[in-house]
């Protein structure tokens, strides 16, 4: 293992959520930033592990949120429940937050809806 595999492992000892080594943050929205800190709460909860596998960066759809600095990827791991845990996650986050979990990573975007109900 790597010294920086073993700082990202450390971190995410540490704080439950840790940011991948070529992950690129800048221009994330102050919004997404406390979305992260609620996933390192509810990793920090439950056991479980989080590393940031995208924020500004990475091959996305043209209109993807990514770029707009306002949706992260990460992947997930020492999860009982998957399925709860990320039902959990949605919960916390709130209307303005929409979580899915694509298999193999879990994507999370702030897009508020003004005046919508969930």
């Amino acid at each position: 293992m790597d010294e920086q595999a073993r700082r990202e492992l450390r971190l995410a000892s540490a704080y439950g959520l840790s940011l991948g080594a070529l992950v690129r943050i800048q221009g994330i929205r102050p919004e997404m930033l406390f979305g992260l800190m609620i996933v390192s709460d509810l990793c920090r909860g439950t056991g479980a592990k989080a590393l940031i596998t995208s924020v500004v960066d990475g091959l996305h759809m043209i209109n993807s949120l990514h770029y707009a600095g306002s949706a992260v990827d990460f992947i997930l791991s020492l999860v009982e429940d998957r399925e709860d845990w990320v039902a959990e996650l949605s919960k916390r986050l709130g209307r303005d937050f929409d979580v899915i979990d694509e298999g193999t990573h879990v994507h999370v975007e702030y897009q508020p809806r003004v005046g919508a109900s969930r």
